[in-house]
């Protein structure tokens, strides 16, 4: 039998959605970090190029009461 394969965009999902779910009961806060360009469209047609965080930045940033931690 084989195994269930994931992909990593599926695993960052169910990560997110369990830490929105402990974000939403108080127990936590995060934020996802984007990496590469991110590329926003003006309004006049042109458009804005922000950098994103550097390669091996983590992935999430996870504050508790009383206790950081930083996951990748």
């Amino acid at each position: 039998m084989k195994g269930i394969v994931l992909t990593e965009s599926q695993v960052k999902k169910g990560v997110e959605d369990y830490l929105a779910y402990q974000m939403n009961l108080g127990n936590l806060w995060f934020a996802r970090l984007n990496a590469g360009d991110i590329i926003i469209p003006n309004n006049d047609g042109s458009r804005r190029r922000f950098k994103g965080a550097g390669a091996g930045t983590a992935d999430y940033i996870v504050i508790q009461p009383g206790n950081i931690q930083i996951f990748h």
